[in-house]
């Protein structure tokens, strides 16, 4: 449960991602904010993303509530502040306080703080997360998807071009095929290195992806 209420805003994006995993979605008020969502519901570790998750009280009667709680599979919650870094160097004083209060926090529920600039969420990484999560609502065609598996089977690794021409020769089933090897990737079926952006001579196989 957010506790805070994310405001409606004239001046910058809000809305809601709903390519989250554990269902529901995810209130946002900025692009950036949306950008950084995308990629954590790409990682296939996150189980979990709670937007305005806590309020820390510092100083007296200060507060302070950062932007996400990233839970973990394998690893410890992520308390995420995500913030371009030009505005961050801008306000370093003020938020200087805010970050020290959020890190002992964290600290103590054994969790980690960390601050997001678009450094570390723009690049291949994000941009394959936001042309892959839409083919998660596809429905799966199992004919289809069978024969990519077993035919990506026989030639391990293989480029998409390469294995959707072995497959078939019209073009209205290359298409239809594409379009569930996308799905497949999406939900991480057959794998490929997401640092690099994907293409059709990209190498994709069967095993665990490249998460870098």
């Amino acid at each position: 449960m957010p506790v805070r209420k994310i405001p409606r805003s004239y001046t910058s994006l809000t809305g809601r991602h709903t390519w989250v995993p554990g269902g529901g979605g995810v209130d946002l008020e900025s692009i950036l904010e949306r950008d950084f969502v995308s990629l954590m519901a790409f990682d296939d570790g996150v189980i979990k993303i709670e937007e305005q998750p806590v309020r820390i009280v510092f100083e007296g009667n200060r507060s302070y509530v950062p932007d996400f709680l990233v839970t973990h599979a394998c690893r410890a919650p992520r308390l995420v502040e995500v913030k371009p870094r030009r505005f961050l160097e801008k306000h370093r004083e003020k938020f200087a306080p805010k970050f020290a209060a959020a890190s002992l926090y964290a600290n103590e529920h054994k969790w980690i703080f960390e601050i997001w600039t678009e450094a570390e969420i723009h690049g291949p990484r994000l941009e394959n997360a936001k042309f892959l999560l839409p083919f998660r609502r596809d429905p799966l065609d199992a004919g289809l998807a069978a024969r990519l598996m077993n035919r990506l089977a026989i030639s391990n690794p293989i480029s998409i071009y390469e294995l959707i021409l072995s497959c078939w020769d019209a073009e209205a089933e290359q298409s239809q095929g594409l379009a569930t090897l996308w799905h497949l990737i999406s939900i991480g079926k057959i794998s490929a290195d997401f640092n690099f952006e994907l293409n059709m001579t990209s190498p994709i196989w069967i095993g665990d992806a490249s998460h870098g």
